[in-house]
């Protein structure tokens, strides 16, 4: 099944649980989506460490505050300690809100405690 280029997002923060993180983004690449790991930090290029020592580098381009969340298809959370993190930062939040929109947006997947993410937006 091709995803036909649609943007796939998956969002990132130190002490990530490392194959909630990097299995669904390598699957999504897979489908055919055009996959932007990023978090809170506004600079791009951005490396973030899982719980067990390895880095997820944010896109080149991508920060939550120049990706449109409306232009969005699907929005992965992983879990680990990262998602505590996420949420203390507003913006992040907001943007999830909005990728979501009540539901009429983007797929939001959050693996077991990322659900903390949406809870919070």
């Amino acid at each position: 099944m091709s995803s036909n280029g649609k943007l796939a997002v998956v969002l990132a923060e130190d002490n990530y649980e490392c194959l909630e993180l990097h299995y669904p983004r390598l699957r999504l690449i897979e489908a055919g989506y055009d996959v932007q790991v990023f978090g809170p930090t506004p600079q791009v290029g951005q490396t973030y460490k899982s719980k067990e020592g390895y880095w997820a580098r944010t896109h080149p381009t991508a920060t939550v505050a120049n990706v449109d969340p409306t232009k969005v298809a699907v929005v992965i959370v992983p879990g680990g300690f990262c998602t505590d993190r996420l949420r203390r930062h507003k913006d992040v939040c907001e943007w999830l809100k909005a990728a979501w929109n009540d539901g009429k947006g983007a797929v939001v997947g959050h693996i077991c405690h990322a659900a903390w993410l949406p809870i919070s937006a």
